[in-house]
């Protein structure tokens, strides 16, 4: 059978062949002249016998790429290769240097707000130590650079950052108001490229099935939201960073990536991945997002065979017409896929991703912290089988940690050595305004702290909120856990009860509610409740909304038991259940919702804010009434 797969094969054999013939001329028969023409061409020839060969063991046998691509994709894994490998080689030597480099990099912060207005209004310079830069500079939080924000919003210029910022990129608000920071292509290298670019290289010698010669699906929205006053594009950090995902390594062409998020958008790559058998990876920005795809391809399968059969774009969907259009000009008609398609979705969902695209080795979503659940979900059901690669550890406000490991189960992260400068607050010092801090080579291992960085924003010594584990040391550098998110506690008499606890205690409840399959879960407090629902509680208590995949009731699972758990995993709530303290709080209500309601939640968060799907993030614990009365109207009685 001919296909590009042999056509490379019989090159490569016809190259070792010529090899061989010329050498025999070359040793035995050639005069001299020819003899240096001969062991001119032999290497040539050697070399391209190497890489046909190399391209046949990549390639699919039966792929359906053309030529352009198969050699695009090639050229990429080699010379993506060598400059990711060089990346690595050089972040490992920097974790020996990483308290010298965390100085330079302090230095190169101070002397670049030595020029902006907000270092000249907080006398900043680059001669500062980092003792003086605590000393004189006070622990910050947005409000302290809101005014600075809006004037680069007008236009103004060198207000936070020398350079003129590439987009100012907005947070996801999860724990609050959404905030915004400026990014300029400096902060871009440093915060987005070279931290991809090592964990490329670290994906590619763990998982050697990304050397083959397929595309991603890639799970991206990068549609800025907006221009500012002043021009300057406004969205979320994702939509920055097009120059890293080169259009030829997708299965969705870049307008997909323009589409509104959400499961409309969704819909569109799922089609295009659906087309493509030789899928190597999946990526996405967090676990909800391919959660979210795995849903539409449950709820929306026969209309997306009908799809791949057809070469077509259902017409339902809230696409712009003219997208439809253009991105259904790029599908052909597949109806041999669409019976392979057809004949995996009869056998179910689980290990459905394995099943569609045999060759897929890697998926690369953030699944810790409020992604967790998502995460387990995925893993136990539709990605049953393949391996999950969390690589990176970070923000809006720049990307901390890379997870070198790709294999380890736990999700660990070393921290750049020259992205951030960084200060920790020990975590029982937290609640202060103006705790001390400590440096990089302060920390304890086994310790938890809240990170406080100086970044390339310019902010200094901001507290975004985030706690984490250190578990050791690479060389210098700490190595970190992400714990939980300051904002995501309960609290009532500062017993401050973290979302990592309470996840701890919803896995441990699912064998207390055994055959109920949970699909969901957010807590709050009664305080924010306007109606009493439970008269054996004596206010303030605490609050849980579980969706169940079936029909269940309130009354089927509200007990004292998510209290007694609760209480067994995290001791500051089982000092509050103390009688000595008025047991306060003074119990757990569970609520049971509707079927639906979750999804519900996201869409409502999403189209009352600026943020799309791929960057949401389900809130653990709800601090907004009108969020709370969202799940009360919904509660299953």
């Amino acid at each position: 059978m001919v296909t590009k797969r042999n056509i490379v094969l019989c090159l490569a054999i016809w190259c070792v062949l010529l090899v061989l013939e010329l050498s025999w001329y070359v040793l035995f028969e050639a005069d001299s002249l020819w003899k240096i023409a001969g062991a001119c061409l032999v290497p040539q020839l050697a070399v391209a016998s190497l890489v046909f060969f190399d391209f046949f063991s990549k390639c699919a046998p039966d792929t359906n790429y053309p030529w352009m691509t198969l050699i695009f994709l090639h050229l990429n894994k080699w010379s993506t290769w060598l400059v990711n490998r060089s990346k690595l080689s050089k972040f490992h030597e920097a974790t020996k240097s990483f308290n010298a480099l965390q100085a330079k990099t302090l230095r190169e912060l101070l002397l670049d707000s030595e020029g902006t207005q907000y270092g000249k209004d907080k006398g900043l310079t680059h001669q500062m130590t980092r003792e003086e830069l605590v000393k004189q500079h006070k622990l910050t939080k947005y409000a302290d650079y809101e005014s600075y924000v809006e004037k680069i919003f007008q236009g103004e210029e060198k207000i936070l950052v020398q350079d003129r910022p590439k987009a100012i990129c907005l947070t996801s608000g999860t724990t609050g108001k959404q905030t915004y920071f400026p990014i300029t292509e400096r902060c871009l290298e440093k915060y987005a490229i070279e931290p991809v670019q090592i964990c490329n290289a670290c994906r590619l010698d763990e998982f050697p099935g990304m050397w083959q010669l397929g595309k991603v699906l890639g799970l991206y929205f990068r549609k800025f939201v907006k221009e500012t006053e002043g021009g300057i594009p406004l969205g979320p950090i994702s939509a920055t960073m097009d120059n890293l995902k080169p259009e030829f390594n997708f299965t969705s062409p870049k307008e997909a990536q323009e589409l509104p998020s959400g499961p409309d958008g969704m819909y569109v790559h799922l089609l295009f991945g659906l087309h493509d058998k030789h899928i190597i990876a999946i990526e996405g920005i967090f676990s909800f997002g391919l959660y979210t795809a795995m849903k539409v391809l449950e709820q929306k399968c026969h209309l997306l065979v009908k799809d791949v059969r057809n070469g077509t774009i259902n017409r339902e969907l809230n696409v712009p017409n003219e997208k439809l259009q253009f991105l259904e000009s790029k599908l052909t008609q597949n109806p041999k896929r669409a019976d392979e398609i057809e004949a995996e979705l009869e056998k179910g969902f689980v290990g459905i991703i394995q099943r569609l695209w045999p060759r897929c080795c890697v998926i690369q979503v953030i699944d810790t912290g409020s992604m967790e659940l998502y995460g387990d979900a995925l893993k136990d059901i539709y990605c049953k089988g393949i391996p999950f690669y969390n690589r990176l550890y970070g923000a809006t406000e720049g990307f901390c940690g890379i997870n070198i490991w790709p294999r380890r189960a736990e999700r660990e992260y070393v921290l750049l050595p020259e992205a951030i400068f960084y200060e920790f607050i020990p975590v029982d010092d937290a609640g202060e305004d103006q705790p001390k801090t400590l440096f990089s080579d302060q920390l304890q291992v086994g310790e938890c702290y809240e990170l406080v960085p100086s970044n390339r924003s310019g902010c200094f010594r901001y507290r975004f909120g985030d706690v984490v584990k250190v578990t050791r040391f690479y060389n210098e550098a700490p190595v970190i856990q992400y714990m939980y998110r300051q904002g995501q506690v309960l609290n009532i008499v500062n017993e401050k009860v973290s979302e990592d606890a309470i996840l701890r205690s919803v896995r441990r409840m699912k064998d207390h509610w055994g055959k109920k399959t949970m699909v969901d879960y957010s807590c709050t407090i009664s305080l924010l409740i306007d109606n009493k629902v439970n008269e054996a509680l004596t206010e303030p208590y605490y609050v849980m909304f579980v969706e169940f995949k079936e029909d269940v009731t309130t009354k089927a699972v509200n007990d004292d038991q998510m209290d007694r758990v609760l209480q067994e995993e995290e001791q500051t709530y089982l000092t509050a259940r103390d009688a000595k303290l008025r047991y306060i709080p003074s119990g757990f209500q569970v609520f049971s919702v509707k079927q639906g309601t979750f999804r519900a939640l996201s869409e409502h968060i999403i189209a009352s804010t600026t943020l799309n799907s791929s960057q949401f993030k389900m809130p653990r614990v709800l601090k907004k009434k009108e969020h709370v009365q969202f799940m009360m109207d919904r509660v299953k009685l």
